[in-house]
């Protein structure tokens, strides 16, 4: 093995082989290119793994999403009013995505 780029385009080569044959043998029609593999294969473990400041940040985000669409839930359910109270399922639905 000389290294380099010789050594890589075989290896693009060769997983070129494989992904048409998983796309076969699956019968699926995956839209990804070679380079997405070539570049996912190359992250390590740490690029992968989200910042912890960032995951919380989106996740109390989420909860308080969730919390809104379940003080809807809870008003619309128990509304007298008939056009109101029609909503609570829509929002028991995106309470619960």
């Amino acid at each position: 093995m000389n290294g380099g780029y010789q050594d890589l385009s075989g290896l693009i080569g060769q997983m070129l082989v494989c992904v048409a044959a998983f796309r076969k043998s699956t019968n699926t029609n995956l839209d990804k290119s070679p380079g997405f593999y070539v570049t996912f294969w190359q992250l390590s473990t740490y690029d992968l793994i989200p910042l912890d400041a960032k995951y919380d940040e989106e996740g109390s985000a989420l909860r308080a999403l969730s919390r809104r669409e379940d003080y809807k839930y809870i008003a619309a359910d128990r509304s007298s009013d008939r056009a109101k109270s029609l909503t609570a399922s829509s929002h028991r639905v995106r309470r619960a995505i």
